[in-house]
């Protein structure tokens, strides 16, 4: 196993991951693996996995999309997940689901060569601070034939999931926007596809594809619920440590995007519309 130490390339992910910051991926993962249930369904349709590959989950936080995975190889291949963050593989093995679960950075880590049918990721490989050299190291690991498939958001801007909450922290702390949209690595760095597909080429994959889609986030509701959760993650996170924001404008922004997420509530809850890139490529 790759060591993650001071001196590993995505130091700054490993530390952020592993932090008190990281564990409230931990503490919402309920919300949120229902909040993404949509995209997992979307990625998996598209990627195909058969009952015997083996197949790989890049950045597999809590293991949602690895359990997923698992339950449609029904035993006959094998789920590989991995990820940066010992906290969040913690929580991913008490929740079990017949994966396999490693601690290491996939822009790093030897899998071994030829060995994986598929590689998946649902909102991992944006964080690599060396895309192209991790696209390489995926690519390796890939038997000859095998696919890589990967959801990644769009920009800040067309996804409210972001730009709500960014923007009520925004307007009450005086953080200019452009101190926070778009900062690479970080969520939304593979929202200009065309880039990222000439990343892949230049990595050796071919048949590299870029569909952009809406996928709904959807959550059970009421607007106030899905406004905290928001509130304690992404921008407002990053926003409110910039500013030195605390508990006090904590709770004023809360208020702002539930407001803001009433437009998106329905009778089944709150549906927030995702615009998605959604990668795929094939080594040959």
């Amino acid at each position: 196993m790759t060591e993650i130490g001071q001196s590993h390339p995505n130091a700054a992910q490993r530390d952020y991951w592993n932090s008190d910051e990281g564990l409230k991926w931990v503490e919402f993962e309920g919300e949120l693996d229902q909040l993404l249930q949509r995209v997992n369904d979307r990625l998996l349709r598209l990627s195909d996995p058969a009952p015997d590959e083996q197949v790989l989950d890049i950045g597999c936080g809590t293991g949602a999309t690895a359990r997923d995975l698992a339950e449609r190889l029904n035993g006959g291949g094998a789920v590989l997940a991995a990820d940066i963050s010992a906290q969040l593989l913690k929580r991913a093995r008490k929740r079990g689901g017949g994966v396999t679960y490693v601690l290491a950075d996939a822009q790093c880590h030897d899998f071994g060569a030829d060995r994986f049918d598929l590689a998946v990721s649902r909102f991992g490989t944006m964080f690599f601070n060396e895309p192209i050299l991790a696209f390489r190291n995926i690519h390796r690991s890939l038997k000859s034939g095998g696919r890589l498939h990967m959801a990644c958001w769009g920009g800040m801007a067309e996804n409210p999931w972001f730009a709500v909450p960014g923007k009520q922290a925004s307007k009450l702390l005086g953080v200019a926007r452009s101190a926070w949209d778009g900062a690479e690595p970080g969520p939304v760095a593979f929202a200009d596809a065309d880039r990222v597909v000439a990343m892949l080429e230049q990595a050796g994959f071919d048949d590299v594809s870029a569909t952009r889609e809406t996928v709904g986030l959807v959550h059970p509701g009421p607007p106030q619920a899905l406004a905290r959760l928001a509130a304690r993650l992404g921008p407002v996170d990053r926003i409110l440590r910039m500013a030195g924001g605390g508990d006090a404008e904590l709770t004023v922004i809360e208020a702002r995007i539930a407001n803001a997420f009433r437009r998106y509530a329905t009778p089944h809850g709150v549906h927030l519309p995702a615009r998605l890139n959604f990668f795929a490529a094939t080594r040959r």
